[in-house]
C-alpha cells in the first residue's frame, strides 16, 4: 500500500479518524521526546502496522501529543545541542562550538536540524573528557548515564577549561604538514576567515587548495615559531 493511501502524508483517511486507545497513547508517550520530531510519525506507524492499530498522520500525532501535554522536544535517546547545554548547565554556544571545532562530534542532520544520539555522545565524551571538566557530577550522570565516566572526568578535570583552553586546539595543514596553534592562526596564514577553516575541517573539504585537521596539543612538532606567527599576524 502506498504511503499516500496509508494516510502518512496528511491526507484524510478513515483510520486517521479512529479514536486513540490507551495503548496507542502510551506508545506515543514513549516516542515523544525520545526521538527527533521528524522520526516520531514513522516510528509510531511502524509500530502500529506491526500491532494492528490505526495509522496516524504526522499532523494527527503532533496535535494529539500537544493536547495530552507531551513534549516533542528531543531530550531522550536523541538530543539537540540546546538540550545538552541545559542538562550540563553550560552555555548553548559552547556545545554548538564542539560541532565546529571537533570533526568527530557525533551529530546527525535530520530534516535540516542536528541531533546527537546519547550513546554516541557518551563515547565522544570519553575521548574528550577535558571539555566536560568542572561540570557537577549529577549533571554529568544525567546526560551521560554513566557514573564511572562522570567520576573519571571529574577526577582528571575537576575545573572547567578556561576560554583559551576551550577555544584553542592545534590545527595541522595536511597539505604542507604545518601545524598552527589554533584555527585563527591557520586562517591568518591562509588569508581566509575563521569560519572557512572551521567549515573545511568539519566537512573534510579543501580550503584554498589546502586540507586541514584538528590535532592534540602533544602532536605539534612543526608548530611555527613566534617570529613566524608575528609575520602571519602582520601580513
Amino acid at each position: 500500500m502506498a504511503l499516500k493511501e496509508m494516510g502518512l502524508n496528511g491526507e484524510s483517511d478513515a483510520n486517521i479518524m479512529a479514536p486513540w486507545t490507551k495503548t496507542e497513547l502510551n506508545r506515543l508517550a514513549e516516542f515523544a521526546g525520545d526521538l527527533p520530531r521528524p522520526r516520531i510519525a514513522g516510528a509510531y506507524n511502524t509500530w502500529a502496522v506491526k500491532n494492528g492499530f490505526a495509522l496516524r498522520s504526522a499532523k494527527a500525532i503532533n496535535v494529539k501529543a500537544y493536547k495530552c501535554g507531551m513534549s516533542l522536544r528531543a531530550i531522550g535517546t536523541y538530543m539537540k545541542t540546546g538540550a545538552i547545554a541545559e542538562v550540563l548547565g553550560i552555555n548553548a554556544t559552547t556545545v554548538e562550538q564542539w560541532g565546529i571545532r571537533y570533526p568527530d562530534f557525533p551529530r546527525q542532520k535530520i530534516n535540516s536540524h542536528y541531533y546527537i544520539h546519547r550513546t554516541d555522545l557518551r563515547r565522544w565524551a570519553a575521548k574528550h573528557k577535558h571539555l566536560f571538566g568542572g561540570i557537577p557530577y549529577c549533571n554529568l550522570v544525567q546526560l551521560l548515564e554513566d557514573e564511572s565516566l562522570a567520576e573519571a572526568i571529574l577526577e582528571n578535570h575537576p575545573a572547567r577549561p578556561t576560554g583559551l583552553e576551550a577555544s584553542r586546539r592545534p590545527v595541522r595543514c595536511i597539505t604542507t604538514n604545518t601545524v598552527y596553534p589554533s584555527i585563527s592562526a591557520a586562517a591568518r596564514a591562509a588569508h581566509v576567515t575563521y569560519q572557512a577553516i572551521a567549515f573545511a575541517i568539519r566537512e573534510q573539504r579543501l580550503c584554498c587548495g589546502l586540507q586541514f585537521e584538528l590535532i592534540d596539543a602533544s602532536d605539534s612538532s612543526t608548530m611555527p615559531t613566534m617570529r613566524q606567527l608575528s609575520h602571519i599576524r602582520d601580513s
